[in-house]
């Protein structure tokens, strides 16, 4: 008897040739809207000379329905500055969200982190509480309040290294 039980999506490191698909899924992500962009990306030639300047995606997958196809249906970005992971963009299809693929991919980053050595992870959101609240539960706390931006710096401090 099948599983009922929906199935994570798996989580894949991109390179710059992906730029394409990761552009496209966080415009999908974003309505169409330019914001959840790196700052300066405008096209999928801008977003790939980011990762060519050190910025990296993992990008979470999924089988589509009936199909043994991937397809994918949320990224996020990230870059390694002066001893911190700094978590960049988080983009889910607005169709998998509270599915649990932002927290998958937010693992996938804690995990490079950790076997890097850091002991910081951050990120900047909107104050909304709803879009702060993912973040909260992972054990993410308020670094920082930009006042009058809207924005909040979030961080997450290990006390264990991987050796």
């Amino acid at each position: 008897m099948p599983s009922t039980e929906p199935r994570l999506p798996s989580t894949t490191v991109m390179t710059c040739r992906d730029a394409r698909l990761i552009f496209a899924l966080i415009r999908e992500a974003a309505g169409g809207q330019r914001r959840g962009m790196p700052p300066g990306v405008s096209s999928v030639e801008d977003l790939a000379a980011v990762m060519r300047g050190g910025v990296a995606f993992f990008v979470a997958y999924k089988n589509a329905p009936d199909t043994t196809n991937l397809e994918p249906v949320g990224a996020i970005g990230y870059r390694w500055e002066r001893g911190t992971l700094r978590v960049f963009h988080v983009a889910v299809r607005a169709t998998e969200r509270r599915g649990g693929v932002a927290r998958r991919l937010l693992q996938a980053v804690e995990a490079i982190g950790l076997a890097l050595g850091t002991k910081t992870i951050s990120l900047t959101v909107d104050s909304d509480p709803t879009q702060r609240a993912l973040f909260e539960r992972a054990g993410y706390d308020v670094a920082a309040d930009a006042t009058g931006t809207g924005r909040v710096q979030l961080r997450k401090a290990f006390h264990e290294r991987l050796l």
